[in-house]
């Protein structure tokens, strides 16, 4: 299979649980189709939809770096490792620094 470009879609509902923490859903596509899907609770309760989204990218953070490395040890060669989100104010912190 094509192991070259992995994708990430990440989203992140606020304060959706009765003590306002946030939630956050992701799915991985590799070669073509969904390999990873999960959905947990956030652990902090956070101030807003754009930092309820940095927290979810934040913590799936590891699991994408974690995939590319074990893929590249399996002698496969990654080009793409791309995060996709719909947070415009999250994205442009992500991409301007906070």
């Amino acid at each position: 299979g094509d192991f070259s470009s992995i994708y990430w879609w990440i989203d992140a509902p606020y304060a959706v649980h009765p003590d306002l923490k946030s939630h956050t859903g992701m799915m991985m596509t590799l070669g073509g189709g969904c390999v990873y899907g999960r959905a947990l609770r956030q652990k902090i309760n956070t101030r807003s939809l754009t930092e309820a989204e940095l927290v979810g990218v934040n913590d799936r953070m590891t699991m994408a770096l974690w995939t590319k490395h074990f893929l590249e040890a399996q002698g496969y060669q990654v080009n793409d490792n791309v995060i996709y989100q719909d947070n415009q104010s999250a994205i442009l912190l992500e991409n301007n620094g906070i």
